[in-house]
């Protein structure tokens, strides 16, 4: 799983860290506007236009099996 997480460029939007104020009220409006959910934690794939290929809702129960799944569906929508 490693080598499919290389592929991508990490990005983490910072919504619950009152710590830097303002900018989470703003980061979890664009949460909202961009994703269209809050939920917490979110994993999406965004092309480098801004679009989501590829979107998981990550929970303790999860398989490696499925996140893999999400990758996977993520990479082939890039290409």
């Amino acid at each position: 799983m490693r080598r499919k997480l290389e592929t991508f460029e990490l990005m983490q939007i910072w919504i619950v860290d009152k710590k830097i104020g303002d900018l989470a009220d703003k980061q979890w409006d664009r949460m909202g506007e961009q994703f269209k959910t809050n939920s917490i934690p979110l994993h999406a794939i965004v092309s480098p236009e801004g679009k989501e290929l590829a979107r998981f809702v990550y929970s303790p129960t999860v398989t490696e099996a499925e996140y893999l799944a999400f990758l996977v569906k993520g990479l082939a929508a890039m290409k």
